[in-house]
Formats: C-alpha cells, structure tokens, sequence
C-alpha cells in the first residue's frame, strides 16, 4: 500500500453558520492522506499512481464553496476523491478552522471524516 499526503494546504473562506463568518470568512488548513495501490511497482510514470494536483484541484474546488457546516464541506471532499480515485482504498480528510468566532476561544476545531 502506498500513501500520499497532502499536509497543511492553507485556505481563506467562507464557511460557518454565523452570518459574521459568512462575510468576513477565516483561515482554514487542510490535510488529505490517501492510501492505495500503484498500478506498477516501481512507480515510474505519474499515470501509475495518484496525481496530487487533481486531489489538491478538489480540495480547492470545494473550499471555495462557502457551506454553513465543515461536515458537509470534508463529505463533499471525500466523495469526490472516491468517485474520481477508485483505487484509494483508504484514507482521511481533515479541515481545521483555525479561528473560530467563539468568545474565549483560543486554539482551532478540526473536523475528520476516516474511511
């Protein structure tokens, strides 16, 4: 099984229930791991393995959705990645919203879908 990582890919968006969220947005990191089997071993030609620029695409394409809650944003993420990567076989999907609007609040929520 081979594994692919994509760590820290930093976003600026809109997603949140909070109509404040909504308009001014926040910052977002996201992390993708990916396990699979190459269709070659050695792996020599992109074509033999997964191509982390469309992943990395997929990411991008629905963190510029604005959506109200995460979990609809890292199940959008995953489908997609399952539909168009059929041999990922396993893999995770994390979105950390690094500030969010909750008095007090210091550190970030993270929010993981595993499969």
């Amino acid at each position: 099984m081979m594994t692919i990582h994509l760590q820290q890919l930093k976003f600026f968006a809109h997603h949140g229930v909070y109509k404040e969220e909504q308009i001014l947005g926040n910052d977002f990191v996201v992390d993708v791991i990916l396990h699979f089997m190459p269709s070659a071993f050695p792996v020599k030609e992109l074509q033999q393995t997964l191509n982390y620029e469309q992943v990395f695409a997929i990411v991008q394409h629905h963190m510029n959705i604005p959506t109200p809650l995460l979990e609809t944003v890292v199940g959008k993420i995953v489908a997609q990645i399952q539909q168009q990567f059929p041999q990922v076989k396993a893999g995770m999907v994390s979105i950390a919203k690094m500030k969010p609007p909750v008095k007090g609040w210091e550190g970030n929520v993270v929010v993981s879908f595993n499969w």
